[in-house]
């Protein structure tokens, strides 16, 4: 993975923590604003997640509960205009699964023998509405799966033209590099997009890439 900001702070969240031998949550995340505001929104959805991670209680393979959660923390603390779009995720490595809730967030992308898939979103962004019920959905992996997460940096980067790298440009970027590694594919999606940026417009930037092995 690969997070930078525009400025010294941002506010994009990227996250991934083991929660046992098999299963793995994962957290990408993009805060309103830019700098400080949208920093101390990260960190507060950040903190939140990671108390309920530390819960022997919390199920948080529950990944709308997670959610749920998470909203009502940030809906207390920030004002109306304070939001943000988060996706929470768990891999079970065993039944090669993803079952995720997205607030929001930028459609991930399953990439498999070289098609690409959208994955759904579950609704309204983090800290809009107070009690805001999130569903979830899975999806079934297989070997060689890929799957690509991002924020609005990615997707919406603006070139010198006026042009968005959109997931249009994510997919055409991987294009003959699907075989190789995450590494691999990571670096031939940002060599590109770095490419189309030259002369552009640049905001937080977060992309995460999986590989199933």
């Amino acid at each position: 993975g690969i997070c930078t900001s525009r400025y010294e702070l941002g506010g994009d969240l990227c996250e991934v923590s083991c929660l046992d031998e098999r299963t793995t949550a994962i957290a990408i995340g993009d805060a309103s604003g830019d700098s400080v505001p949208a920093a101390m929104i990260m960190s507060s959805v950040r903190g939140a997640m990671r108390s309920l991670l530390l819960r022997p209680d919390a199920d948080v393979r529950g990944t709308e509960w997670v959610m749920h959660e998470i909203n009502r923390v940030l809906y207390d603390i920030t004002p109306a205009h304070q939001f943000m779009s988060m996706l929470y995720g768990v891999i079970d490595s065993d039944a090669l699964s993803f079952t995720y809730t997205n607030a929001g967030h930028p459609l991930p992308l399953v990439i498999r023998e070289g098609q690409a898939q959208a994955l759904k979103s579950h609704g309204m962004l983090l800290g809009v509405v107070e009690n805001y019920q999130y569903t979830k959905s899975s999806v079934q992996l297989a070997a060689g799966d890929l799957l690509v997460l991002y924020s609005d940096g990615v997707s919406e980067a603006m070139s010198r033209g006026r042009k968005m790298f959109r997931s249009e440009g994510i997919v055409d970027a991987f294009e003959g590099s699907h075989s190789g590694s995450a590494q691999d594919v990571l670096h031939s999606i940002w060599s590109k997009l770095e490419s189309h940026l030259r002369g552009g417009e640049a905001d937080d930037r977060t992309l995460l890439v999986i590989k199933v092995r």
